[in-house]
């Protein structure tokens, strides 16, 4: 009984809120607003389940789908059964820009507090010594840990949208881990918790740029990405002024790879292009590099914004779609590479050194590694300090570098620079290809991630999810039925008002943000700074960090 599954999680106390609430779900999404609710059995029911504890798009406790009743928003409009922690602009709660929070949602459990009443003293403690938990993952005991839900499904020729495809068309095996990573990314965007992403793989060489990750981060909801250089390499390659002569095209996995090297064609899996695309490539980044403004050292976040300004200004000129370098730079999205020296980008960089070492002058460029890790725990900081939920969540597609380097700040920062008052991800849902058996840092489940503070103790049972897949499989259908349920709300927004939306579907709050984007490049400095004022009052503790008693180094023969 003390190891609870995800699904007996609070299950009493979220159904005893559910149903002294009554449970209406309203059909406003797929019917219109006026019609009567019900679950298929002719009367309106509360709702059970597993992982939509908080009200999100779950099935009912008959095996009838909530989009089945309420068209497809997936929320009930009274009650939540878990704290509904986005703000509501609705009557008598707090507006939408005042930074503050309701302290109670309509069930009567206790929400996020308002900045007027502090937090408890509990909810902030040393990471190592005591279980961290942050104002949104309040979990409480459940009395019934024996009861399961219903294995349900439904016919995909009753779904109306992907939203319903999603949670009522797979019910086990891979497509239910596929329906929990889509409700979990639900729930994280509709209570407004900024998202971290870390991508791995050429998406960009792919031209998936295009195809979902360029949509998915136009809507505001993603404060940093973590990538790879190569990601930033060819992201650079159809913007080149010859690039309508350099097609890339489709090319078998399993040809003649010796006959294309001979043609000069370079492949990425079944992709191929010309190899002078990579030549200009390189002749424009090191253009760029010699220009005035990376005429010193930074930061690799500096180096991407000032890099995607100039792939802007080229795509500009050829007319080409924007990349997403470009669309980093206009929405001051901060792009962290957690190993830089490995990729195209900073080939060019060693050639300008090598350039200048022949030369006997050093150029004027260098990239600062330090600074990079450093601003990245800065921003980590915002979101668990200033940002409205005070907890971040993170999209994890493919391992590797990117992977770490995304869920490294909570160490850095608890474990190396001394803060006790610091958590992991809130939000932990990831899609990789890795089997976990393998060892891989790119394999591990959050729930490995816990043991190292970078996941939340007390709530990755039901906030985390691992989907073994390769993620350009499903993320161009995870991408659009979030953006088909953004537009939803729109709509709605426009019919009643945001006010009366938010009061019927209260994840409008989070899908509906301003668009524009947390823009935290463009609080870069500030937040360095007063991560560098903390660090002042704590030298003297960090220097006892850096004693160890080393053993003696033998005579130099």
């Amino acid at each position: 009984m003390d190891r609870l599954s995800p699904g007996r999680i609070r299950r009493n106390d979220l159904l005893r809120a559910k149903i002294l609430a009554q449970g209406r779900r309203n059909d406003e999404c797929g019917r219109g607003e006026g019609q009567q609710a019900t679950n298929g059995w002719g009367t309106e029911r509360p709702q059970t389940g597993r992982a939509r504890k908080e009200g999100v798009g779950n099935r009912g406790s008959h095996g009838k789908s909530p989009n089945e009743a309420e068209g497809g928003c997936g929320r009930w409009t009274q009650a939540a059964a878990h704290p509904v922690v986005t703000p509501s602009r609705s009557s008598g709660q707090i507006p939408h820009k005042s930074g503050l929070w309701p302290h109670q949602d309509h069930s009567g459990l206790p929400s996020l507090s308002d900045r007027s009443h502090p937090l408890p003293k509990n909810a902030i403690q040393p990471t190592r010594s005591h279980p961290y938990t942050p104002p949104m993952s309040s979990v409480a005991p459940d009395p019934c840990p024996g009861a399961r839900e219903p294995l349900t499904h439904g016919p995909v020729t009753d779904a109306r949208h992907l939203e319903d495809l999603l949670n009522n068309c797979l019910p086990s095996f891979g497509g239910g881990y596929l329906r929990r990573v889509w409700q979990l990314l639900d729930e994280a965007i509709g209570r407004g918790v900024p998202m971290t992403l870390a991508v791995a793989g050429p998406v960009t060489a792919s031209g998936q740029h295009y195809a979902w990750l360029n949509p998915l981060l136009d809507t505001g909801w993603f404060c940093l990405l973590s990538t790879t250089d190569a990601v930033c390499y060819h992201d650079g390659h159809r913007a080149l002024d010859d690039a309508s002569e350099h097609p890339f095209e489709q090319v078998p996995i399993f040809g003649d790879d010796g006959g294309l090297r001979d043609e000069g064609t370079i492949r990425i899996t079944d992709i191929g292009f010309d190899e002078a695309v990579l030549l200009n490539q390189d002749a424009f980044i090191s253009a760029c590099l010699k220009q005035p403004e990376f005429a010193e050292s930074m930061s690799g976040t500096r180096m991407r914004y000032l890099l995607g300004r100039r792939y802007a200004a080229q795509e500009a000129k050829n007319q080409t779609p924007e990349g997403l370098l470009a669309l980093c730079h206009r929405k001051a999205i901060p792009v962290f590479v957690g190993a830089p020296s490995d990729g195209s980008v900073f080939l060019n960089v060693m050639k300008l050194w090598a350039m200048g070492r022949a030369a006997g002058s050093a150029p004027a460029f260098r990239l600062d590694l330090e600074a990079e890790v450093f601003e990245s725990c800065a921003y980590h900081l915002w979101g668990q300090r200033e940002s409205d939920t005070k907890a971040l969540g993170t999209l994890i597609l493919g391992g590797g570098v990117p992977k770490n380097f995304n869920l490294q700040p909570e160490p850095a920062l608890s474990q190396i620079l001394g803060f006790d008052d610091v958590g992991g991800f809130l939000y932990d849902i990831q899609i990789t290809s890795a089997p976990v058996t393998d060892g891989s840092l790119s394999s591990c489940p959050p729930a490995e991630a816990v043991t190292w503070g970078k996941v939340d103790k007390d709530a990755y049972r039901s906030t985390c999810e691992s989907l073994q897949a390769d993620y350009s499989m499903v993320m161009p259908i995870l991408t659009r039925a979030l953006l088909e349920k953004r537009e939803r709300l729109a709509g709605l927004e426009t019919e009643l008002g945001f006010d009366t939306l938010c009061e019927r579907h209260p994840e409008a709050q989070g899908y509906l943000r301003p668009r524009d984007g947390y823009r935290l490049y463009a609080e870069r400095e500030r937040l360095v700074d007063q991560l560098d004022t903390e660090l002042r009052a704590k030298l003297s503790d960090l220097e006892s960090t850096c004693a160890y008693p080393l053993a003696d180094l033998p005579p130099t023969p």
